[in-house]
């Protein structure tokens, strides 16, 4: 579902088509996109009316094609790519709200990401003067600090740009593919 804001900032009607077919069909349409329907609201009135008497079937998230659907392990522990809207999934993510998420929870792990952030300083204060790959440090920083979240260790070296460089186009290269995989049935012409 979508919430389409039928102006933009400046105050002038925005020019495009869910707008157009808005004023056409009224502030609730769906639409057919290859494969995939798209509910869109133009007010805040029929987004919040649409989301109070269908708030079970839309909070879900649909699952990307590169994961097998019908997997008993997503209907399990999986939050954001759960196609149900059950109470296992309301406890995850409140589980995930409370503690994962919470100020309290974010706070708690500030001197973490100081640690990280001190040894990424001290990394570029050894390599002063000679080329860094600035994209690939900053990649190791968030990775090391991450997976210390998870795993409490560092699992890629400063030392080692050529093993973090390739975990990283690793990284983007699953990204990029589960997203044209997602992104493909909307294209599908009949």
């Amino acid at each position: 579902m979508a919430y389409h804001r039928q102006h933009s900032s400046s105050g002038e009607k925005a020019s495009c088509l869910p707008c157009t077919l808005c004023q056409l069909h009224g502030p609730l349409i769906s639409l057919r996109l290859g494969t995939r329907v798209v509910v869109v609201a133009s007010s805040p009135i029929a987004a919040a009316e649409i989301l109070k008497i269908h708030n079970r079937l839309l909070s879900a998230r649909s699952v990307p094609a590169a994961f097998p659907y019908g997997n008993h392990v997503l209907d399990r522990v999986a939050i954001v790519w759960n196609p149900l809207c059950n109470d296992q999934w309301k406890f995850l993510r409140a589980l995930c709200r409370t503690e994962l998420s919470s100020a309290k929870a974010i706070e708690s792990q500030a001197t973490l990401r100081e640690r990280k952030l001190a040894g990424m300083l001290d990394f570029l204060t050894i390599k002063q003067g000679q080329v860094v790959n600035i994209g690939e440090v900053m990649f190791t920083t968030v990775f090391n600090t991450i997976s210390n979240l998870i795993f409490s260790k560092d699992m890629l070296s400063f030392e080692d740009q050529e093993r973090a460089g390739g975990l990283k186009t690793l990284i983007t290269t699953l990204m990029e593919s589960c997203l044209l995989l997602q992104i493909l049935p909307t294209f599908i012409l009949y």
